[in-house]
């Protein structure tokens, strides 16, 4: 009853405190006492663990749906585009790592950015997260049901019953059989479910292995000229990139296993080898595809390719007789979707327990039980929620919503660990005895000649810091903007090059020039950040080479933006003319590509309206109260 009049109280006075809690930044300190607060989780994961939870969730099912996919438009070139995604995830999950060891919270890539950017910042972040793990989670369930199909021989979508949805698709039952089933597993406990996901990886690794030797043998390097999509050029390579990035999505759930692994240190080598041994594997899986398609991939006009955009392995292995193929590709499309849906259900209910700690959710979420030492209640709830979205939710409107919350969530990681390197301020850091230290900031490095006569003021450094990130950031969505909206529009023209210019290699490419001097911008910027503002911090543990900064986390917010707006750029090419408007449906309905068409921004719209008004309604008035008390670590009302 306390505690409902303090939730009205700070409801009325939600003027007063919106604009002294919404920056507000948490401590280290705080967020670990919170952890010894609510129960300590169990340390359950040494190094190979850890590896084989990010194999667990990188190498899914996305191998056998977005290959052929981005290889339409990419040719044979789709091996580049496998390099270039592999690339971003791996740029991108450096600057993850370091903050891993940094911060060795549940919370993951909230916390990270709650403890740098403020409340308000972690709060987006952690919806981002949501969005990301429940319509990606929901996105993968749904796709058990079509493997299922395939092993017994039957049609995608045998298992699928009733008319369409309001959401768009038919009812998937084994959607939530699957998630719910995967849920009750891992109440027995977080070891027992780590040994199913070191099982089930090791034996869908080796079935990889055998899909691409077996293509190898089937295939012929006849088959990979053109090397390049006459009608798409550099273009289609992008694109290729920009789909296949989905395939990488999900290597942040390491960072949310902190509490419970035995070496932190380990965190790292796990993001770096996870991403590093999957974009072989799926390096390996394009060029056996890309050897087995008759003629080139972006030219598929054999009947045994069944529709537009239809280029997946099995249906490249129906074309060179080996029928028995499916079985294996099936198999090895189950076990990566089960070990995905484990470890991604251990990722978000980490997240959403690391949030509850901090009311920024409903407190009770971050409750652990006693017998596992895992936050089974949060669990429970974000399955059924996963369950119901996976049986209702079409993965047209499922994939939009993945490929945004990535997008957010890892653009802020980005940001906060450059923050933490460049901007002058006292950092605190986790040791590796689990104490806190405090690092003061240093001024050896405007002693350097071409900053001696500048004489700035904290104040001053912090701003030409801000001023530089924030330029940083606006040329990296222009440059993105100016990409998408600049997409050639070419009336009646084919997804796919005309038969004759397959075979010739030649075509009129859909492209355009003009964003060399983005890129000009974005490097010039990068360089003033690099000369002009030192690095004021230096990680004691795993980090990123000081002679590597500020260029790769700038080069992950380039990339990261870049490729939001390469798949998107697609879509308004195929939807810019009349006649293409049956081209374009056939393209959202059947082209698993990680675009956003404008639907996808409405929902996204509504998604993030949706969790504005819930921070003001419910997260801002709550975390004030939480912080209001004296003495809240032993007063708190977990009811």
């Amino acid at each position: 009853m306390k505690l409902v009049k303090e939730y009205f109280a700070a409801l009325r006075a939600l003027p007063t405190i919106l604009p002294r809690l919404v920056f507000r930044k948490r401590t280290l300190e705080e967020q670990l006492q919170e952890a010894m607060l609510r129960g300590s989780l169990r340390k359950a994961f040494g190094g190979f663990d850890v590896l084989c939870l990010g194999l667990g969730i990188l190498i899914g099912s996305g191998w056998a749906q977005f290959t052929g996919t981005a290889g339409v438009y990419a040719g044979t070139a789709v091996i580049i585009s496998v390099i270039i995604g592999g690339l971003t995830a791996l740029i991108s999950g450096a600057c993850y790592a370091e903050l891993c060891v940094e911060f060795p919270v549940s919370g993951g890539s909230f916390s990270y950015v709650m403890i740098t950017f403020g409340e308000f910042a972690g709060f987006v972040t952690v919806a981002s997260l949501i969005l990301e793990y429940v319509a990606g989670m929901a996105l993968v369930a749904r796709g058990f049901s079509t493997y299922l199909a395939r092993l017994c021989n039957q049609p995608p979508d045998f298992f699928r019953v009733g008319p369409e949805t309001v959401a768009g698709g038919q009812f998937d039952l084994m959607a939530l059989a699957i998630v719910l089933i995967i849920s009750a597993v891992m109440t027995l406990g977080m070891r027992e479910s780590a040994l199913i996901t070191t099982y089930t990886t090791v034996v869908k690794v080796v079935l990889l292995v055998v899909v691409a030797i077996v293509g190898y043998t089937a295939g012929s390097a006849s088959n990979m000229e053109p090397f390049l999509n006459p009608l798409w050029e550099e273009d289609g390579v992008f694109l290729g990139s920009s789909i296949l990035f989905f395939c990488y999505v999900g290597f942040d759930a390491l960072g949310t296993a902190a509490e419970e692994v035995k070496n932190v240190n380990h965190i790292p080598w796990g993001i770096v080898g996870s991403i590093t041994g999957a974009g072989l594997l799926y390096f390996m899986l394009a060029l056996a595809m890309v050897l087995m398609t008759t003629p080139n991939i972006s030219c598929p006009y054999p009947s045994f390719f069944s529709g537009l955009g239809r280029v997946n392995f099995i249906t490249v292995f129906d074309g060179v007789g080996l029928h028995w193929m499916q079985y294996v590709t099936s198999v090895a499309a189950l076990l990566g979707i089960v070990a995905a849906l484990i470890v991604g259900l251990f990722s978000v209910s980490r997240v959403v327990m690391a949030a509850s700690r901090d009311w920024l959710l409903p407190p009770f979420l971050a409750r652990v039980s006693p017998r596992t030492q895992t936050p089974v209640l949060a669990q429970t709830v974000l399955a059924v929620v996963i369950a119901v979205s996976g049986m209702v939710v079409d993965n047209n409107n499922l994939q939009p919503l993945v490929s945004f919350g990535t997008l957010m969530a890892l653009w802020l990681v980005c940001n906060a660990m450059l923050y933490r390197r460049y901007v002058p301020d006292v950092q605190v850091r986790a040791t590796r005895h689990g104490a806190i230290e405090t690092v003061a900031r240093s001024d050896s490095h405007w002693t350097m000649p071409w900053r001696r006569h500048l004489h700035l003021s904290l104040r001053a450094r912090r701003i030409l810091v801000w001023t530089h990130l924030g330029v940083l950031n606006a040329i990296c969505v222009a440059l993105a903007a100016f990409y998408q909206a600049n997409a050639v529009v070419i009336p009646d023209a084919p997804i796919f090059p005309p038969e004759e210019e397959c075979k010739s290699g030649t075509g009129e490419p859909q492209h355009t020039d003009g964003p060399e001097w983005f890129l000009i911008g974005w490097a010039l910027v990068t360089l003033s950040l690099q000369f002009w503002c030192p690095l004021e911090y230096e990680p004691a543990g795993w980090r990123i080479p000081f002679w590597m900064m500020p260029w790769l986390p700038s080069l992950a917010l380039l990339l990261l933006v870049f490729r939001q707006a390469a798949a998107r750029r697609f879509l308004r090419g195929l939807a810019g003319h009349a006649t293409r408007v049956a081209l374009h449906r056939i393209a959202v309905q059947y082209l698993n590509v990680a675009a956003l068409p404008n639907s996808g921004y409405w929902n996204i719209g509504i998604f993030y309206g949706g969790a504005l008004a819930f921070y003001l309604v419910f997260s801002l008035p709550m975390s004030y109260v939480k912080h209001s008390r004296v003495d809240y670590a032993s007063n708190e009302d977990l009811k």
